[in-house]
This record gives structure tokens, sequence and C-alpha cells, in this order.
């Protein structure tokens, strides 16, 4: 219990909330700025100053309690934290004015009720945190997760403040006085009815605030927050009833029935919602139901008497999960790393015997056996930690050094739990019958949840699965079917034609295979592929398809939704999440090896949403076949025909439908696999089987009833002609930006002077430069390649970042990755051994195994929280870490032959060969970013969303081994003798360049090859600086001071809080197949594909040919990605980050289930609610003769498709005399040639054709002008 207070104790603990408040209420007052969340960092930090120090004070003189002291300065740093984080976090989004305030008030209040014993302050400032909650878990109003979330959390919070404020009221009446000291004498000779009703009302407070049973759901379904809002509400306002509690245990333990209630509530509420985290796909839901456990066991440890251990658990579980939250982007990054290889099985289980000896000894040692409930937690987290500690296969010294680590965490943990009780002047031993009885309980709950995940009984993890889904749960089904007919009768009722087929399987696939067209090409987050998300209706002009997906795609167009569509939509995602998770969760789905439809019939059958529907035949219960064919285009057709009957147009209409209620899980299923795959129709079949059989169970009918649901308001009238409407606006906006945007390069290019004709260099050629530089053609490069040319006689070369390899790389025995463009399929493969695994992969591998351990978590949550405590620092003074170049591995030696021609084609392709350099640097790229779900989408596109060094180094040592420098001369590009190839990767974020170590360099290349080394460094400093000039929140001074500006850059990839560490690709406009002599004196400010090309090499026309059907319509998917996630981020893109929640390793979703996110970030294409650089189609420009580009379009139709369609405008360079000319559907025709004087430059000089640094919303201290935005879609 906490020391009760005497009234000069009270007041003085209301001053120093007062005094804590007040920087935090201040800057609440402040009207809304750009630089308001600022202002509440800096208040928050003052806040927490200010608790600190009057905390001692207040101790040291005897008016604060210990312990009371310890938990302001804890609540008060976590909100410090927490505002200081979405300071960056949120930077940019327009309702940040408001996130500001309500998060400022609502941790002044968390605040105010842990220093604080008076209860009429508590109540007040319960009261005020929970409103203030609500409002900060609704910030992403738009999204109807949130809006769910915010319904639930509403009416559980009015439930538990009557609850509180009724015994908080009965008290003070009863007592005369608000003072606990007093309320406490009061309490002692109480009647039984009034301690009755303060027990009851305790116990729902403490309920509904901590998410305990009945009131669990409202906190996974309060994930939809940003992640400072979750690290707040977990560590903090969550843990409330337990500090309130502590400071009236006078009260309730004359309450005789207390204890055992608090008890039983916490533990009950434990193990039923500990075990639901082990079967979620999802991070941030798994990390909700972990937090109800959590709170669960602290109550039961106050009620068993066991004080201080409830208070180091809470300060320490709030670390964790603070720190938790607040990384959350980190799952999906993480999973694209090498890991070590993993350790066999039968070494795990003599890890797991040791770990529990271990763990006995231990306790032995510190004598906590009179801590039974702790005690057993620690047993059982030991064994799992045993376990995990034997994940990976390590060095004996390795293995070693960990395990000392472990055990010395765990004497640490269980030493410093009785150091602070002493502190704090609270119990810690507690061994009465209740804390044993829980004990029994933690141990069977560990029994069953080891016996449980090793027979992985499928009809309990179908239970486990529905009660875990906080969007659907067993209550929402029953309520559904609630007027239904029984489950008997409702089998017998299907439709005569069930197993027939009333279209033919045939014509369902290809009617589904024209509804997939409406699919955007979506795959994986692990390797990101920026695509066009019309890409199935690029056959059609822009115009039309633009108007078409404006009538039937994203949110708003779908029908409006029925209490049971919606139903169905939540229950089949929640299975798509775990179905398509390999080993994600604890307890992984069943069976995922099996098809959608069998692993349905299969698993899902189970679940109670489906009892007795779809459960098969058994004639000695009398129940009927089974009411589902086997073959999932049988339902569908028979499903069909019902559509058909019920009025949809036709068949096509109501598939496109079907899969556009899930339009980002349809899309995923449809292109599940290697990155290259085509759309997988029969995975498309099988969805739509599921969600029939899902409707069907519900509703009892196969589709949508004619009222209401059937007809999509994308058929009426009035959507057809505001979808044209907003068409042609869009269209014309984009002809105007277009028309801004190219101007100043059509006025270069026509006004070339004669010696800058693609073609016409002297012919006696350059003089050898120093070093050849050949870089991927992404537009980031663009401005490295300038500053690189101007850093000394060097020459940059562009071409496709995956330098010609397709490979596919496999490190140790983890996954196969696809380094490659999108448009290929890998045939190559790379084997690059493990890494080793460290001290720190065992210690996560061990606390993996604890956290997940049913009863093992309780105790291994206060080893995380440790562990938690320099993450947190992190958030706070993020440090950067330059990335090594990345390993590359070796090409398997039965494809070294084919390795060979293809870095042989690269060679001849990118102009390397007799006159190249002594040093040719093959420089791939990547980003470096912290906490990003969306990590591989700044990477390399062309290498499958991955970083590009692996791709260089392999092709750098193709090209300088012996194989190689033969095959080059057979092919007639020899190398020099004195030519070194090496591999190299820019870092587009932190514009670092990383050469592969000199030691591999030839002694007499080393000193040219510090200058080239030096120069890099000069050129990407350079680029630094003129990136800061767009970069939101970035130093002013970073604008001109290369030092600035590194620090800057730098500093952002390294902050878990930063939503834009970089720009990305945005603004990309030009793609440019051409000698860099065109564009050498163009300054075009990263906006430019630039890809090599020089006509009269290539002499067939193949080169042509390729580079117009793979990098062109690479930079197409690209340009079309970035143009329609910036036109509308919810519907085109992937939403806002700060509601992201990491499902799998696959993707995100908004909020605790729903649809899979596709598309860019909002943070990629937005700043303050706009795009912050021009929105305009690709522009291609061809170095090449008119009639050599019409015979590559004669022979690829989907290619002449984009242009005659204007997806993107075709130019054509003529070598002959320098005329630009333009592709329409009508043929080519001349760009107007402007004014002698216009667009000339003296020689030497860099024309600017990119946009004005600083004029878009990117810049720090500007609004978006009038000729820089396009206004989004509505």
């Amino acid at each position: 219990m906490l020391t009760p207070t005497s009234s000069d104790q009270a007041i003085a603990e209301i001053g120093l909330a007062l005094a804590v408040a007040a920087p935090m209420l201040a800057a609440a007052a402040v009207p809304p700025s750009r630089d308001g969340l600022r202002a509440a960092a800096a208040a928050g930090w003052a806040g927490a100053a200010v608790a600190v120090v009057g905390s001692v004070s207040l101790v040291a003189a005897g008016l604060l309690d210990p312990a009371r002291a310890t938990l302001l300065v804890f609540a008060a740093g976590l909100a410090a934290v927490a505002v200081g984080f979405s300071g960056r976090h949120l930077d940019g989004d327009l309702r940040a004015g408001r996130y500001r305030r309500w998060l400022l008030v609502t941790s002044v209040a968390a605040v105010t009720s842990l220093a604080v014993s008076d209860v009429a302050v508590l109540a007040a400032a319960w009261v005020v945190a929970g409103a203030g909650l609500t409002r900060l878990v609704g910030h992403h109003d738009d999204l109807p997760a949130s809006r769910r979330a915010v319904a639930v959390l509403r009416r559980t919070q009015r439930a538990g403040d009557l609850a509180l404020v009724v015994a908080l009221a009965v008290l003070v009446l009863g007592a005369g006085t608000t003072s606990v000291t007093g309320i406490a004498a009061w309490a002692a000779s109480a009647p039984t009815v009034p301690l009755a009703v303060v027990g009851a009302g305790l116990l729902v407070a403490t309920a509904a605030r901590s998410a305990q049973w009945p009131f669990c759901r409202w906190l996974p379904l309060s994930v939809v927050a940003p992640a400072p809002v979750s690290a707040l509400l977990h560590a903090g306002i969550a843990n409330a009833p337990v500090v309130v509690l502590l400071g009236l245990f006078p009260v309730w333990q004359t309450i005789g029935w207390f204890a055992p209630a608090l008890a039983a509530l916490g533990l009950g509420t434990a193990t039923l919602t500990f075990v639901r985290l082990l079967v979620r796909a999802d991070v941030k839901t798994r990390l909700a139901w972990s937090t109800t456990a959590q709170l669960g066991f602290m109550l039961a440890l106050l009620a068993v008497g066991a004080h201080a251990a409830a208070v180091l658990h809470l300060m320490l579980h709030g670390l964790y999960k603070a720190n938790a939250f607040l990384r959350a982007g980190e799952h999906i990054s993480a999973a694209r790393r090498d890991r070590p290889l993993r350790a066999h099985r039968r070494a795990r289980i003599g890890g797991a015997v040791a770990g529990a000896v271990t763990g006995l000894v231990v306790l032995a040692a510190d004598g906590a056996w009179h801590q039974p409930l702790t005690a057993s937690a620690v047993v059982v987290a030991a064994t799992a930690g045993g376990y995990g500690l034997w994940s990976w296969t390590a060095r004996p010294a390795v293995r070693a050094l960990a395990a000392l680590v472990a055990v010395a965490t765990l004497g640490l943990a269980l030493g410093g739990a009785r150091l602070v009780a002493g502190l704090w002047g609270l119990p810690l031993d507690a061994d009465g019958p209740a804390a044993w009885a829980g004990a029994t309980v933690v141990g069977a709950l560990a029994v069953t949840g080891a016996v449980l995940r090793e027979r992985r009984p499928v009809r309990v993890w179908a239970v486990l699965h529905r009660a875990a889904d906080p969007s659907l749960g067993l209550l929402d089904a029953l309520r559904l079917r609630a007027g239904r007919r029984t489950a008997g009768a409702a089998a017998r009722s299907l439709p005569e034609s069930a197993g027939t087929t009333p279209m033919t399987a045939a014509e369902v696939t290809d009617l589904v295979a024209l509804a997939a067209g409406a699919l955007p090409p979506t795959w994986s987050w692990q390797g990101f592929v920026a695509a066009n998300p019309l890409w199935g209706r690029t056959s059609m002009p822009f115009a039309d398809a633009l108007a078409e997906s404006l009538r039937s795609d994203g949110p708003g167009t779908a029908p409006q939704r029925s209490r049971a569509e919606t139903a169905v939509d939540d229950a089949v995602a929640g299975w798509l999440a775990v179905w398509t998770a390999p080993a994600e969760p604890a307890w992984p789905a069943p069976s995922q090896d099996l098809d959608l439809w069998r692993w349905f019939r299969t698993v899902a059958v189970h679940d109670p949403l489906l009892a007795g529907l779809l459960a098969p035949a058994s004639p000695a219960e009398g129940r009927p076949g089974a009411p589902v064919p086997e073959r999932a285009v049988d339902l569908v057709a028979d499903a069909a025909a019902a559509a058909v009957a019920a009025g949809w147009p036709d068949a096509r209409v109501w598939f496109a439908d079907e899969l556009g209620r899930l339009v980002g899980w349809s899309a995923y299923v449809a292109r599940r696999g290697t990155v290259a795959a085509a759309v997988d129709v029969d995975a498309l079949v099988a969805l739509l089987a599921v969600r029939v059989a899902t409707r069907y169970a519900l509703t009892g009918a196969l589709v949508p009833r004619a009222q209401g649901d059937v007809v999509p308001r994308a058929l009426t009238a009035r959507t057809e002609a505001t979808a044209q409407e907003r068409s042609a606006a869009v269209v014309a906006a984009l002809e105007a930006a277009e028309a801004r945007v190219r101007g100043p390069l059509a006025d270069a290019l026509t006004s070339a002077p004669d010696d800058g004709r693609p073609g016409d260099e002297p012919s006696d050629g350059p003089e050898r430069p120093d070093a050849d530089l050949v870089l991927c053609i992404d537009v980031r490069s663009e401005r490295l390649r300038r500053h690189v040319e101007a850093a000394g006689r060097y020459r940059t070369i562009g071409f496709a970042g995956f330098f010609g390899l397709p490979l596919a790389r496999r490190a140790g025995d983890g996954p196969s990755t696809s380094r490659l463009p999108a448009l290929l399929a890998p045939s190559l493969r790379v084997d690059a051994p493990a890494p080793e695994a460290t001290v720190g992969d065992l210690l996560r591998g061990a606390l993996r195994e604890a956290l997940d351990a049913p009863g093992g978590g309780f105790a291994a949550v206060e080893v995380a929280g440790l562990r938690a405590l320099a993450g947190t620092a992190a958030t706070v003074r993020p440090r950067h870490r330059t990335p090594a170049l990345a390993t590359a591995g070796s090409v398997a030696e039965a494809d070294l032959p084919q390795a060979v021609r293809a870095a042989v084609a690269t060679a001849r392709a990118a102009g390397i060969g007799p006159e190249s350099a002594r040093i040719v640097v093959l420089v791939g790229h990547g980003s470096t970013s912290t906490n990003n779900t969306a990590e591989s989408s700044y990477d390399c596109g062309a290498c499958g969303g991955y970083r590009g060094g692996g791709n260089a180094a392999v092709a750098a040592a193709l090209l300088n081994g012996p194989q190689g420098r033969r095959a080059l001369a057979d092919a007639g590009i020899p190398l020099p003798d004195d030519t070194v190839v090496v591999a190299a990767e820019h870092d587009t974020a932190t514009d670092e360049v990383a050469l592969a170590p000199a030691d591999g360099v030839p002694a007499g290349h080393r000193a040219e090859y510090e200058r080239l080394a030096a120069s890099l460094q000069r050129a990407a400093a350079a680029v630094a600086v003129e990136r800061c000039r767009s970069l939101p929140g970035a130093d002013p001074l970073a604008r001109t001071s290369e030092r600035r500006a590194l620090g800057e850059v730098r500093r952002r990839a390294a902050d878990p809080a930063q939503v834009r560490h970089e720009w990305g690709l945005a603004g990309n406009a030009f793609f440019v197949a051409a000698p860099r002599s065109l564009t050498e004196e163009l300054d075009l400010d990263g906006t430019a594909f630039l890809h090599d090309y020089d006509e009269a090499s290539d002499a067939d026309g193949s080169l042509l040919e390729t580079i117009l059907t793979a990098p062109a319509v690479v930079a197409h998917w690209i340009n079309a990605q970035y143009l329609f996630s910036g036109l509308d981020p919810a519907r085109w893109g992937a939403g806002s980050k700060t509601a992201h929640n990491p499902v799998g390793r696959i993707g995100v979703l908004c909020g605790a289930g729903g649809d899979l996110r596709f598309g860019l970030t909002e943070q990629a294409v937005h700043h303050r609610g706009a795009p912050p650089f021009p929105l305009v189609r690709l522009l291609v420009v061809l170095a090449a003769a008119p009639e050599r580009i019409d015979a590559v379009l004669s022979r690829h139709p989907d290619l002449d498709a984009l242009v005659t369609g204007e997806w993107l405008t075709l130019w054509a360079v003529r070598r002959t005399d320098g005329q630009v000319l333009r592709r329409t559907r009508t043929g080519w025709h001349p760009l107007p040639v402007p004014g002698s004087d216009r667009g000339r430059s003296a020689p030497g000089s860099i024309v600017r054709v990119g946009p004005d640094p600083g004029a878009g919303s990117g810049s720090t201290d500007r609004d978006p002008g009038p000729g820089r935005l396009l206004v989004p879609v509505p």
C-alpha cells in the first residue's frame, strides 16, 4: 500500500502535480502552428524535469511517498517521450493541432492521477484522461477502424467512469473527507452495504480502464491510434487502476471478498487473453492482448499482497510496451535482414532443460519462494528462454556469454525487486493460499500452452483465432445469426444447384480473370514493388481508365455495406492474415501449405463463426453431406447464378465487386509468391468461394440481398457523371502541370547547340577518365551523377540498378529473395553465407520465446523492460550508424556460365569495354531508415525492393574474374589489363557512398581509389544540401552548409519517429535514354531516370527494344505509383503511416483488422495534405530515330497502348539533326523551337530544369504554390 497522506502531504502532491502540468497546459493553449508539436515536446521535457526535482525535494522533506514519487517521475518521463516522439511522427499531419492539445491534456491527467491521493482530484483526473484518450484514439476519424474503436471505447469508459465516481462518492459521503487517511478510518467500521457498493464500483472501474474481462475488446481495437498514443495508453493510462487500488488498499482490505475477486478477475483475464496473442499475425493487436494479460497479472500480484512486485511490474512492463509500440514499424524491416542458421530442435530442448534448472537455482539463491506467483512465472520464463537461447547456431564462447548475460539479468531483476521494495516500503513477499493458487494457475497455463503449441489441435486454434479477433468476436457472430434458422435446417436449405455448375469452370475462370484486371499489382512489403495501380486498365485511354477507377475502386465507391457484409469482410480478412503469415504468430495457422479453399475447408471450418454450417457429413448424427462443394469453382458458379437472379448486371460485375470489397487482400492473393508471378486466377476463385461460404454461414444468402446491397452506386447515372467530371478535371490539371514541368526541358533540347546533339562527340574520343561510375537510373542518382562529374575527371553511366543479373539470393537457410525488376523472373541463384549469431541474436531469441510462453511472459516482460530502456532512449537521441556494403554471396556453380553471359551483356549495354577507365565502379543504392514499415519502397526498385550493393558486388566479381574477362574478350569488348571493377553503394537517405574495401584493389590503384572516395564524399555532401532544401522540418542552415546537411539527413535516417526521412522518388517526371552529352549540362533536380543509350552502337535496335520494354515500363510503374498515391493516398495509396499495423511480414493494416493496404504511404507523397512536387505523367525521351521506335511499338501493342492512351508521353531526339518530335495517336510531330537565345547556355554551365528548390510544401518555411500543387481527387 501507499502511505496515507496528511493534509500537508496532500497539498504538496497537488502543488507538484500543478507544477508538472503547467508547462504542458501552457503549450496546449498555444494556437496551432507548424512548430506546435515541437513546442509541446519542449513542454513535456520541462514537465519531466519539474517532476524529478519536485519529487526528490518532497521525498526528502517527507511530504511525498517514495513509491508515488517514482511513479510520478515515470509517468512524466513517459509523457515527455510520447509528446517528443509525436513532434516528428505527426509532422505534416493536418490534424496535428487538435492532436497536440488532447495529447498534452491527457498526459497531464495521467500524471496527476499518479501524483495525488486526494480522491476528488483523482476522480477528475481519471475522467479527463479517459475523455482525452477517446479523442486521441479517434485521431484518424476518416478510418472505419478508428470510428469503431472510439464507439467501443466510449461505451467502456462511460461504464468505468460511472462506477469509479459512484464508488468514490460513497467513500467521500460516508467519511466526510476526500483524504485517503480519513476514508480509511471510516472504512474500518463502515457498514457492509456501502462497502459492497464501493468494492463493486472499484472492480468495474478497474476492469473497464485496464481492459479486463468483460471489457477486453476496446484495447486491441485502439491500435489504430498513432504510436505515441498507444505508448502512453499501454504504459500509463491503462495502468492507472493499479495505482488507484494501491492507494485505496486500506479501504478494500476491509472488504473480505474483494481481494479474491480481484485475483480471480486478474488471473482469469490473463489466462483467457494471453493465449489469444499466440494466434495473431499483426504486431499491434498481439501487443494489445499481451497488455491485457499483463495488467491481469499485476492485479493478481496486488490482490495477493505483493505490492512492490506489482509496481515494479507496472513500470518495467510500461517501458517494454512503450518501446514496442513506438518501434512497431521495425517488424517488416527486421524480417528483411539475413539471419543466422537455425539450431537443431534437439539442442533447443536441451536448452529448455538447462533454463529450467538455472531458473530454479536462481530463485533458491534469491529466496524468491516466498513469492510463489512471481516464482512460477520465472521458472516458465527461464525454461522458454533457455529454449530460445538455442534458436541459432553459435560458437560455444558466444553462447556461453549469452547465457551468462541472461542469468545475470534474471538475478538483477529479482535482486532489484527486493531493493526497490525496501526503498518504497512496500511488501514484496506474499506466500498465502491465494498466491499459491495463483502460482498453480500460472503453471497450468504454461503446461496447457506448451501442449497446445506442440500438438497444435486445429479446433482449438480456430476457437482462439475467433476469440482473438476484436473486429469480429463470438458475440458479434451470435448476434448476426440470432435470427437465422438452426444450423441443420440452414444446411438443408442450400440451393438445389449446389454442387452443380450453371456456368462451366472455364467460364468462371475467364470472367474472374477479367474482373481481376481492376486489381492493383501488389506484393509483399518485404520487397516493395512500385506499380501502376490501374495497370489492368492500360488498354483503355488514361482518362477513361481513371473515370472507371473513380466509379468503382477505393473508399466510398462500394455499396453501402450492411452489418452482415462488414462482418463477412472482417472474417475473411482475419483468415487471410493468418493464412498468408507463415511462422509469424507464436502459434501459426495449421496447414498453411494448403491452397486457400482447401485450408478454409480444413481449418476455418472449425471457427465457431461457421459452426454447424460447413461441418462434414455425419450420418450418425443425422447431418447431411457437406453443403459446400469440394471445388471452389462450383460454389462460385452457384453464387454467380444467384447474383444474376438477384439483379446484378452480369457475373463479371459481381466478381469485381466481391474482389473490390477487400481490394488489398484480393490483389495480394492474386500475386502471392514471387515478384514476377502472373495473376493466380485459381486463388481468386478460392477467395470468392470463401466469401460466399462465409456470407452463407452468417446470413443464409450466397450473395447480398437485392435491396440495399446489390446495386453498386458505380452503376448509377449520377456516379457515372461525377466520375467523368472528376476524371476530366484531373486530366486538365495534369496537362497544365506537365506543360510547366516539361517546358524548360523542351526548350533546352530544341535549342541545344550543334555539338550537343546525341552521337556527335568528337571522333578522337574523350581523354580516358579517372574512373567510370555506373549508377542506377533511379532519379535520386541524377544529383549524385551531376556532382561527381563536377568533382573531377569522372564519367558516369546510367543503367538499371540490378546490373542485368536476375538474381535469387539466399543467405544460409533463410528464404530466397528476388533481386531484380518486377517484370522479370529470377534465373540465377546466389548463395550468401549466413551471418554468425551474436550475443544479441541469442538474447533476442531467448526473450522472444520467453515473452510468447504462456505464463512465462509475466516474468519475461520485466527483462524486456530493462532492455527497452536503451530503445526508449534512442527515440529521444537517435544515433546514426553507417551501414556496411552488403555481403554479396557467390553465384551457384551451375549458374555461373549464364551469369557471366549476363554480366557481359551488361558491360556491352553500359559501354564498358576497351576505353574504360582504370577503375570502374558499379554503384548500387539503398536507403537507410529506422522504424519504417515501408523501408523497401525506398530501396532499389530494380533489385526487387532491396539494397543494390549486393547485385553490384556480384557483377563486379563476375567482370573481374578470369571467366568474365575471357567472355568480354570473346565478345569484342575486352577490358584494359589495368582496369579493375569494384562495387559501391549509394545511401540515398544519408548521402554516403560506401566503396568496397581498398584491400581488394591492386596496390597500383590505391592512390586513385582514395581520391575517388574523397570525391564521392564531397559529391554526396553537395547532394545532401540540395535535398535539405525540400525536406520538411530540416535545419535551415542545412540548405547551405554541407556539414549541417549531412548531420540533418543522417539524424533523420536514424530517427525512429521520422515518417519522412527522404522523399524517395517523389517528383519523378522524365525518363531519358540518350548519351550523357544530351543532359550533362542540365540540372534535372532529381526528377529524371537517366539511362545511357548510344544509337550508333545499337545496330539492330535490340538494346532500344530492351530499354523500352523493361526500364521504361518500370519507370512508368514508379511514376504511376507516385502519381496515383499522390492524387489520393486513401484510394490508391497505403494511407497514413501513423495508423499502420504490420501484419506478418507482408504489409500493413490500418487498425486491428480489415483490408491490406497497398501503394505508397501518405507521408511519401504528401505534406500538410498536399503533394510537395508536381504530379505529372512520365515523359520518355529517346535519342533514337522515330522509325526505329515505331518498329518496337508495333511489336509490343501493350507498350503502344501506353503511348497512344496518354499514360506516358514519348519524345524522340533525332541523331541526324537533333530535332525533337512527339509521338501521338496520329504519328510524330516536331516540338516548337524557341527563340534563338531562349534555352541556350554558356559552354560548361548548368541549365536548371527541375522545380525551384524550396518552392513546394516540402519546404520548411513555405506553403505549396499554386503552380506546384495538383489538387487531390475529392
